[in-house]
């Protein structure tokens, strides 16, 4: 797929804004090497391994006042575990978030470091939540884990920390999971309760985007690598059994949404989905703001690079705004 910048999209309603221009030779050679570290396709790994991989090469967090515990949550009979971070100076405002890994792979305690660094620079609690993962737990697990966290945090966690805001949002398959619990609450006139919607670079059409389709070479994230993910979270399915609402969230009910932060990158096969569900929640009335960050591979949030570093300084301003207004 090539990257888009000559052609970038204009979105009616969608403050779209395009970022990484003076960082573009770094960015193109950076996801040049990782094309080349590729390795073996993500379908001929084995998932135990890989899961204790990433388990193994997280970093601890670099800041004592941040205090970082496990805990179970219930709700309306449905229990769930998340991983706490409160900082010593905690303020009123809280982040619900969702990890990454194609619903197959990650965890919670896998992003300590990132997570404690955004609690303890903004004050704010952060819940991330570890929802069960497949082949063991096919959807709908995930989902249901993301709305019953949801649930508790506005409902019981908001008084246990005397919260007065909070924020949703997540990273790829997270981004999915934080849309899919929005629009869950919707139903019950709760979604809006969210004061804002932090998504990168989500998964929102598993029926496949055409940038998904074409996504042939892309680095880190190809379109075969989501074909096994939706193999294993939807088995049996064919595209279009997973062209509904009830798994991807660009068809569901979008109105009454939270102001919404979508990124994603011009080398992310996902680019599509981040494009047009911004289009879809604009359309619906809620204030949308797209990032397109050129050269940006997936996950290019996580990059050591400068522009893993301006994604970063963007999402904490984000939620910093949201959840510490003035």
């Amino acid at each position: 797929m090539p990257n888009r910048i000559e052609n970038l999209p204009v979105i009616e309603g969608v403050e779209t804004v395009v970022l990484g221009r003076y960082v573009l030779d770094e960015s193109e050679r950076y996801a040049a090497e990782l094309r080349l570290a590729v390795g073996d396709a993500i379908r001929e790994r084995d998932i135990q391994n890989h899961r204790e991989m990433g388990f193994r090469a997280r970093q601890q967090s670099r800041h004592s006042d941040v205090t970082i515990s496990d805990r179970s949550v219930s709700i309306e009979g449905q229990t769930v575990t998340i991983r706490q971070f409160l900082p010593a100076a905690l303020r009123q405002g809280a982040y619900l978030h969702f990890h990454g890994g194609g619903w197959v792979f990650g965890s919670a305690s896998i992003y300590d470091d990132e997570l404690a660094e955004l609690s303890h620079d903004l004050g704010i609690a952060i819940f991330s939540v570890d929802y069960r993962l497949a082949p063991e737990f096919p959807f709908p697990a995930p989902m249901n884990d993301a709305e019953t966290a949801a649930r508790w945090l506005l409902r019981e966690g908001m008084h246990e920390f005397d919260l007065a805001h909070v924020a949703i949002g997540g990273w790829s398959a997270g981004a999915h999971l934080a849309a899919i619990a929005l629009q869950r609450l919707n139903v019950a006139g709760e979604a809006n309760a969210f004061c804002a919607a932090n998504l990168l670079y989500g998964i929102f059409d598993l029926s496949m985007t055409p940038s998904q389709r074409m996504g042939l070479n892309t680095p880190r994230l190809t379109r075969s690598d989501l074909e096994w993910y939706y193999e294993l979270v939807l088995p049996s399915t064919s595209a279009e059994d997973r062209r509904s609402e009830h798994c991807s969230p660009i068809y569901g009910d979008l109105k009454k949404m939270p102001p919404a932060r979508f990124a994603v990158g011009t080398y992310d096969p996902l680019f599509d989905d981040s494009a047009f569900m911004a289009e879809r929640w604009a359309a619906a009335g809620s204030r949308t703001t797209l990032e397109i960050y050129l050269a940006g591979a997936h996950g290019f949030a996580r990059q050591p690079n400068a522009l893993g570093d301006l994604a970063r300084q963007n999402e904490s301003a984000f939620l910093d705004g949201h959840l510490n207004p003035a």
